[in-house]
């Protein structure tokens, strides 16, 4: 896959289908798109570029404090280096607002800037920002570009259309198994490996702590979870919050990997949320807590086992 960052950008001509928007998650639905974008490339014998942005369109302009993002720019990169996506183009969204306009992202970038054909979109196109058109009259806009539309049918699951902020919803009150759903994968956390307190080691329970890049976390709890780093999979108890047990209100992920030990410090570490666990809870010493920690490393086994 090719990947481009603004500066930087496509030639123009090669790509001549494409797909433009933030993809927050690359759930099922942006799948969708994806694969549409990438058939037609086929059946045309050219190529697929998927354009996104960074920062991505939801974190400008209305609301775009209150939006937790659920993938990073360079998780997403990954997720679509696995679906097959030929070609990414990191572009940086104009600041003007009338520029950020889906009508005038879709000529500056997917007329101009790749002089691709065709562009492929779902049927609500959410991932164009709080303000895009529905998808006929996107439709309308391509044509006037000389641009052919594909339009990819909204995906359901469980009585609704899958959307980022759904995901979100899901995501931010534990619900991580329907998220799963709506995903097509679990929903993860990536981030960097740092020097804590040593308190899980001391008592025989050694963790990383994890300085998270994601910003959609789930709620404070006790997870099962795939840690994935360095190439290897293992599981791992995942605890996100405070640590009540040491009287210690500062939010932390923390992460005991099960049948792993060695140096993470400085390592980047994805971490697979498979199933809330229990709630946290203020043990009377860490002897109580390595009791608890050892009853969670079997139902660990046993979700990851099922899933």
């Amino acid at each position: 896959m090719e990947l481009f960052r603004e500066p930087s950008q496509p030639p123009s001509g090669v790509y001549r289908v494409a797909a433009l928007g933030d993809f927050d998650g690359v759930h099922l639905g942006h799948q969708s798109v994806i694969q549409l974008g990438l058939k037609r490339a086929r059946e045309t014998g050219t190529c697929f570029c998927l354009i996104t942005f960074n920062p991505p369109l939801a974190k400008i302009g209305r609301g775009a404090q209150e939006i937790c993002l659920l993938t990073t720019v360079d998780d997403k990169v990954e997720l679509f280096r696995s679906l097959g996506v030929h070609a990414v183009w990191i572009a940086h969204p104009p600041r003007d607002g009338l520029a950020r306009a889906p009508q005038s992202l879709l000529e500056r970038y997917v007329a101009r800037g790749l002089g691709a054909t065709e562009f492929a979109t779902g049927s609500v196109c959410r991932s164009l920002g709080p303000d895009a058109p529905g998808a006929s009259a996107l439709t309308k806009v391509a044509a006037q570009l000389g641009i052919g539309t594909l339009r990819a049918d909204a995906v359901s699951m469980a009585g609704g259309v899958i959307s980022s902020s759904r995901v979100r919803s899901l995501v931010e009150s534990a619900r991580v198994r329907e998220a799963a759903r709506l995903l097509g994968r679990p929903h993860f956390v990536c981030g960097i490996v740092v020097h804590g307190r040593g308190r899980g080691r001391a008592f025989g329970f050694p963790s990383a702590n994890v300085s998270a890049e994601t910003e959609c976390l789930p709620p404070n709890g006790v997870y099962a979870c795939r840690a994935i780093f360095r190439d290897a999979s293992y599981p791992a108890i995942v605890s996100i919050g405070p640590r009540p047990t040491f009287d210690d209100d500062e939010k932390a992920v923390e992460a005991h990997i099960i049948g792993f030990d060695g140096d993470l410090y400085g390592a980047r570490i994805k971490l697979e949320v498979v199933e809330l666990l229990r709630a946290q809870q203020k043990f009377d010493s860490p002897a109580l807590l390595a009791r608890q920690i050892e009853r969670d490393i079997i139902r660990v086994g046993q979700v990851l086992e099922k899933y």
